[in-house]
Order: structure tokens, then C-alpha cells, then sequence
């Protein structure tokens, strides 16, 4: 018999183990933020392994689409995508390397802008920094 859990238990469990600050294992760090995907858009949760250790956790929605992508390892990437109907319009990465120091994340955050017809006709980035010491840094674009 399969039980099934509250996607916010398994999401919490999943990430439970990702809030160390040891370099030794496959930490997220703590400057990133959690899930913030409503619960009720998350139709399944998705971890990857490698070598025993757990390297990914991804939540998508019913139509199969990546909303959060957790990447642990070297380095901490979250990958956050936001839909309108069928269109991406926003995606936002946050990344901390393993030289950066604990709370320094940097963040690149896409826009999209698409026709009527489905068609992509504007693309905007915006590069900021989320530094827990010197809090919210101006964002950079183009």
C-alpha cells in the first residue's frame, strides 16, 4: 500500500538534511531561499543522488515544468520559474559558491515579455547580490 504524504513534509524532509554549514556534505546555504512555491502548484517532487549523496531536489507543477530546482554540491543554485498560462515570464537563480562566504548569494533574475502569439519579444536581466551582513545589494541589468 502507497501512503501519500503532504508535499510540504516530503519538500521539508528532502531539504532537512541541506542546512549544515559543513563543506563535507551537500549543503544549500542559508542566504537562499526555501520553497516558495504554493504547496497546491507542486503536483511532484524529484531527488537526485550521486555517489550516495544527494546532489538535487526539483518540484514541478502538472504540466511537467520545472517551478524549483534545488542544486547542492560545491556550490548552492536554486532555480525559481514563475508562469503566466503556458509562457516562462520569470526566472530567478540563485547561486553561492563555495568561495563566497556563508550568506553571500548572487541572484539573476529574468523577465520575459511575450506577443499575443506566444512569441518571445523582450528578455531583462537584473544581477544583484544578497549579502546577509550588508543586506540587499543594488541590482545591475540589462
Amino acid at each position: 500500500m502507497m501512503v501519500r504524504l503532504p508535499k510540504t513534509i516530503i519538500a521539508l524532509a528532502l531539504l532537512a538534511g541541506c542546512s549544515s554549514h559543513s563543506r563535507e556534505d551537500f549543503s544549500l546555504d542559508p542566504g537562499i531561499p526555501r520553497v516558495e512555491t504554493p504547496n497546491e502548484q507542486i503536483a511532484y517532487i524529484r531527488a537526485k543522488w550521486m555517489n550516495e549523496k544527494h546532489v538535487e531536489t526539483a518540484f514541478f507543477d502538472r504540466q511537467d515544468r520545472p517551478l524549483e530546482v534545488f542544486r547542492f554540491g560545491r556550490t548552492s543554485v536554486k532555480t525559481l520559474n514563475q508562469y503566466e498560462g503556458e509562457n516562462n515570464d520569470m526566472t530567478i537563480r540563485y547561486y553561492h559558491s563555495d568561495s563566497s562566504p556563508i550568506g553571500y548569494v548572487d541572484v539573476d533574475t529574468l523577465r520575459r515579455a511575450y506577443d499575443k502569439t506566444g512569441r518571445l519579444v523582450v528578455e531583462a536581466h537584473a544581477f544583484g547580490v544578497l549579502d546577509k551582513n550588508a543586506g540587499k545589494v543594488p541590482p545591475d541589468g540589462y
